[in-house]
């Protein structure tokens, strides 16, 4: 069954600009999404110095707003809405080669008008992996080097310098913050998961489990429990707020192997439902298990048509979305929206590799992004 967008809508300032990253507030009233360009054939390329932009649309694509950059190197990486709806979040290369600080580049944005929310650009020593933000967007997580923090000041504005969570220092794939802002997780290429507590304006504590020789990718935290998921190398993991403060960090139960590397997970509010996507080289594998306190048990899982990259839940798990696409010299990509049992609702195919999906908290759209440069919205319908 075809899946058919609601809206398209075209980002590119340059023809070959992509979408790496979209986020969506839980209600799916507005779509933050930013251009990214990165050569990834072996054929020559366009420069990737150029212009990009962030930008804010509504449920309608209608465009709300954007914030343009000149002289950026490859643009934006990943972007971030707080679940309220009320504040944005975006991250990636300002500059190469590497120089003494100013590498990275995070802005957050009022997102009633656009109004940037650091009165300054915050300096990074390398490009910005991840962003993320609490519910209320007075918590803001950056993964950079290390993992950064940002709270936000009595007026919405950031406070900086930021707040850094030590040990360890790697460099950090992915952030998630607890809806809360009293908590946060990451995951690096040194085999780290970490968890950080917030309290008083400051980073409390941060707890570290480490899996020895696993490259972590992605982590996700449950919306309204203390559980959250990571995935990395062939492994998908399952842990509470209360395994990482033990004496001992570490997950809830035994680590689930997969076929491939996992690229992506993603979780449900009460922590029971997780989705992974493991990359097959040529192909993918879209997972899904049910997890508690000492189980972690696969329940289904779905082939995908190319490698993929990202995978998402509404609140409940009704819906799980899945992006893929060949990231050289072979186009071709999809999008594909399934229900809690695996069935499959529908898949759009596109000319281009699909990087990041993302469905409402609520379960009431969907958005995507593509590396043809487009936004695209999907109204999730039962069978």
């Amino acid at each position: 069954m075809s899946l058919n967008p609601a809206w398209t809508y075209d980002l590119r300032i340059r023809p070959d600009d992509m979408v790496n990253s979209v986020a969506i507030s839980d209600d799916a009233s507005r779509i933050a999404a930013a251009t990214w360009y990165h050569n990834y054939s072996r054929m020559p390329g366009p420069s990737p110095f150029g212009s990009y932009a962030v930008y804010l649309l509504d449920k309608e694509g209608n465009e709300l707003w954007h914030d343009r950059i000149d002289n950026c190197f490859q643009g934006f990486y990943s972007v971030a809405i707080s679940g309220m709806g009320n504040v944005v979040a975006a991250g990636g290369w300002l500059d190469d080669p590497p120089g003494p600080e100013r590498i990275g580049l995070v802005r957050a944005y009022d997102a009633a008008d656009g109004t940037r929310l650091f009165p300054d650009d915050p300096p990074f020593p390398d490009r910005v992996n991840s962003v993320a933000l609490s519910a209320d967007g007075k918590v803001l997580a950056a993964g950079v080097d290390q993992l950064y923090i940002f709270l936000a000041e009595a007026d919405g504005t950031f406070a900086t310098p930021a707040l850094l969570a030590s040990p360890p220092t790697n460099p950090v794939n992915s952030v998630a913050v607890d809806p809360s802002g009293q908590w946060l997780v990451s995951c690096d290429q040194a085999g780290n998961v970490c968890l950080s507590t917030i309290a008083n304006g400051n980073i409390q504590q941060t707890f570290v489990f480490n899996d020895p020789g696993i490259h972590f990718h992605s982590v996700a935290i449950a919306r309204s429990s203390e559980f959250f998921a990571a995935g990395g190398s062939h492994f998908v993991y399952l842990f509470s707020k209360t395994s990482m403060t033990q004496n001992s960090p570490g997950p809830v139960a035994p680590r689930q192997q997969t076929p491939g590397s996992v690229r992506w997970v993603a979780i449900s509010d009460n922590g029971g439902f997780i989705t992974a996507v493991s990359n097959n080289q040529t192909t993918g594998l879209l997972t899904a298990f049910r997890g508690e306190i000492g189980t972690l048990d696969k329940v289904w899982d779905q082939p995908l048509n190319f490698k993929p990259n990202g995978t998402s839940i509404d609140s409940t798990g009704k819906y799980v979305a899945a992006a893929d696409g060949f990231d050289a010299d072979q186009p071709g990509g999809t999008f594909y929206l399934f229900d809690s049992f695996g069935t499959k609702i529908g898949d759009l195919g596109t000319a281009k590799m699909n990087w990041p999906i993302a469905v409402s908290a609520d379960g009431t759209g969907v958005a995507a992004g593509s590396d043809d440069g487009n936004v695209y919205f999907f109204i999730p319908q039962d069978q």
